[in-house]
């Protein structure tokens, strides 16, 4: 189901329970996504990057939450993870609309 948070066996961490269930994933400060199953078991499965634009203004959306005309907003880096290469770290809470992460 989209949206929904699926861990394939084959993807769990050697050592945790083959019947458990995802009761908990976080987003780091450092881009790392964290899962807890339901045994106790805490791994990192991913993590997240972000990308600096010279020219914000120049982003559309037409759902608030993905975003085209991306050459326009001029890139300025690589990607890179969130606290490097001068973007900032993922902030709870930062920001009112939810479609945007709060860096700072």
């Amino acid at each position: 189901m989209p949206g929904d948070l699926v861990i394939d066996g084959a993807q769990s961490p050697e050592g945790a329970g083959g019947d458990t269930n995802v009761v908990a994933y976080f987003f780091g400060a450092n881009g790392n996504i964290d899962v807890e199953l339901s045994d106790g078991t805490v791994y990192t499965r991913g993590e997240l990057t972000l990308q600096q634009f010279r020219n914000l203004q120049a982003l559309q959306t037409s759902d608030g939450i993905n975003f085209t005309n991306l050459a326009a907003a001029m890139p300025v880096f690589s990607i890179a993870v969130p606290n490097a290469s001068g973007l900032g770290a993922i902030a709870w809470g930062g920001v009112g609309n939810p479609a945007i992460v709060s860096c700072a």
